[in-house]
């Protein structure tokens, strides 16, 4: 496995691939969980080379969010993308991926107003600035994201779309813990008594789904997705 964090020599390393199989591009925040390695395995099963990105990105956090908390266990995520057949795993330093008088941002003005965006007014325009970037270093055939962010799945479909960047989006499932919560890298946070009570929540949507379903037998509810 290659590690490869200057973005001048990633594209180098990228126009000699380019014309040797399709490549798939799997893009973290690091922290790495079994939700990114079902999204690994699923750029293996499609594609002839699988790039995994780690950054951290400044832009899509608000003043009095979590960044400089963040986890960061970099020798662990080196050793799960290895164990997992990654390819290249790009590693950019902020420096050198935003240039110092960095002053360029994406915005999307219609499908983030229905989501957080309406309170997270920067949140939705950093997410899309650095994958508009990453894909402009790694032009990937597939872009592989997790159904978990589905927020930021659709605000980044629309992107691509919109600004016709020629690559396929691949949304995966959500990969859950045991007790149904969500496998996140912010699952750190919490303590087991906090992960038992968020857990609550999928079991409530499980089971109203359930009744759902047992009540109204009659009706077309069979595709009702949690």
């Amino acid at each position: 496995m290659q590690i490869i964090s200057d973005t001048n020599k990633m594209a180098a390393c990228i126009k000699k691939m380019k014309n040797k199989g399709s490549i798939g591009f799997v893009p973290t925040m690091g922290c790495l969980h079994e939700g990114h390695v079902s999204l690994i395995r699923k750029s293996r099963q499609k594609c002839d080379k699988i790039i995994v990105s780690i950054f951290v990105n400044p832009l899509q956090f608000g003043p009095k969010e979590d960044y400089s908390k963040y986890p960061r266990p970099k020798n662990e995520d080196i050793l799960i993308c290895k164990e997992n057949g990654v390819d290249i795993l790009f590693l950019p330093d902020e420096k050198n991926f935003y240039s110092k008088d960095f002053s360029t941002r994406i915005d999307e003005n219609k499908v983030s107003k229905n989501f957080c965006g309406s309170f997270r007014p920067s949140h939705f325009s950093g997410v899309l600035t650095v994958v508009a970037n990453l894909l402009n270093i790694v032009l990937p055939d597939y872009l592989f994201l997790g159904q978990k962010d589905y927020q930021q799945c659709l605000v980044i479909k629309r992107m691509i779309r919109d600004l016709n960047f020629q690559v396929k989006v691949i949304i995966c499932p959500t990969v859950r813990e045991k007790s149904g919560l969500a496998m996140s890298s912010r699952n750190k946070y919490l303590s087991a008594r906090d992960k038992e009570r968020a857990s609550l929540i999928y079991k409530s949507l499980v089971n109203t789904k359930r009744r759902i379903l047992e009540n109204y037998k009659n009706l077309s509810l069979k595709n009702i997705a949690i």
